[in-house]
């Protein structure tokens, strides 16, 4: 198969962002990090997908989340839960990098937006996910002096997440994950000690495009957080929800000699454990579970169950929960729309499924990323409304 696979040329570049491990331990000196320690570093990765070479562009930032392609190839990034925002230049230099010095408290929620009307970045940033203050901001920076210029509350929510442009051109959507509301009071199995976690102030907000006060606002029908979402041509939003199932981790059994404990003294979650704890949760719901376990997120977090996708209109407020199959994943990881296929496409953690819903109301339908030679996946995200650069010909 060619570079673009079946004789389909893919003259663009992918970018991601992550931690950066071990990769460059050596290297630190001659990378030229302020951070002794490059575990606390992140790194682009730019893959050409036309030559499917990669380079990677490792720099001074904890839990680097987003990648923002701006129109001169310049990547803007914002960490995830911190407060620290890059910019890179196209050949992976540091070009600027500030703080949310001056709010305090504040950190970044991970995704950001080009304005290119205006020449300013759009991001999310969110209060303490416990913290009182339930609101959530997004921040404007100024594209060409990169500067920090900005910061507006969106009132009634807070952990602001993702943002998108509205198709009419007159507004953004912004989704809330909100903040965790007291459990205790939502038990749907006690003796069992799994719990639904609830949430409060999970709301999907409106935004006007110039002063980005808020328009209108929908909450969730449900106490589930709003996360990832993306809008199709005729403003509705189509968004992931998450159902937390959370084990009380003190009931963990912990080995006599204590080498199974977590650092903060409860027992470490197993898959031996895992299993067991399953076994009761279906004992406690009277059915089988229908989706793929993972450890990764049992620990503290417990699993999260299947949702329906939420589809919200953003200007008339009309909502529907759309069908799920949950026999292929938890919960869904990434949406995205494309406006020639009409239909959403999305994704879910740990999955290898692929799900189509069509926006012209035809009945939804899944498909098994290994037709098409992938293992998993976790991220879609299709051609639309963003700026690509194009890779050197061959």
């Amino acid at each position: 198969m060619g570079a673009g696979g079946k004789g389909v040329q893919l003259p663009y570049k992918l970018y991601t962002i992550g931690t950066s491990g071990e990769r460059y331990a050596g290297e630190k000196e001659t990378l030229g990090l302020k951070d002794p320690d490059l575990g606390g570093a992140s790194i682009a990765i730019e893959v050409d997908l036309m030559t499917r070479k990669a380079r990677f562009f490792p720099y001074d930032m904890s839990e680097g989340h987003w990648p923002l392609v701006l129109p001169d190839g310049r990547l803007f990034v914002t960490s995830r839960f911190k407060d620290q925002a890059t910019f890179l230049s196209p050949d992976g230099e540091v070009l600027k990098a500030f703080r949310l010095k001056q709010f305090d408290g504040l950190n970044f929620g991970g995704h950001s937006i080009y304005d290119a009307k205006h020449d300013r970045i759009i991001s999310t940033v969110t209060s303490p996910i416990y913290g009182d203050d339930a609101k959530g901001f997004v921040c404007v920076t100024d594209a060409k002096t990169m500067d920090l210029v900005g910061m507006m509350p969106i009132k009634g929510t807070n952990n602001s997440h993702e943002l998108r442009f509205l198709p009419k051109g007159d507004g953004i959507v912004v989704t809330g994950y909100g903040k965790h509301g007291n459990y205790q009071d939502t038990m749907d199995i006690v003796k069992s000690g799994w719990n639904f976690l609830s949430v409060e102030n999970s709301v999907l907000s409106v935004l006007d495009l110039v002063s980005l006060e808020v328009l209108r606002q929908y909450p969730s029908p449900n106490k589930y957080p709003m996360g990832h979402m993306d809008v199709d041509s005729d403003g509705n939003v189509y968004i992931e929800q998450q159902r937390s199932l959370a084990y009380d981790t003190s009931r963990i059994p912990v080995d006599a000699d204590g080498k199974n404990k977590d650092e903060d003294g409860y027992g470490r979650m197993t898959w031996e454990i895992l299993n067991k704890l399953v076994e009761g949760y279906e004992k406690e719901i009277g059915g089988k579970r229908k989706w793929p376990l993972h450890i990764s997120e049992s620990p503290k977090r417990g699993m999260t169950t299947p949702t329906s996708i939420l589809k919200i209109n953003a200007y008339t407020g009309a909502t529907e929960e759309l069908w799920q199959d949950p026999h292929n994943h938890r919960y869904v990881q990434s949406i995205a729309y494309h406006p020639d296929l009409k239909a959403i496409f999305a994704v879910s953690r740990h999955s290898d499924a692929l799900m189509v819903f069509p926006t012209d109301g035809s009945k939804p339908f899944g498909r098994s990323s290994l037709e098409f030679g992938i293992y998993g996946v976790r991220c879609v995200r299709l051609p639309r409304d963003a700026v690509y650069r194009h890779a050197e010909p061959l």
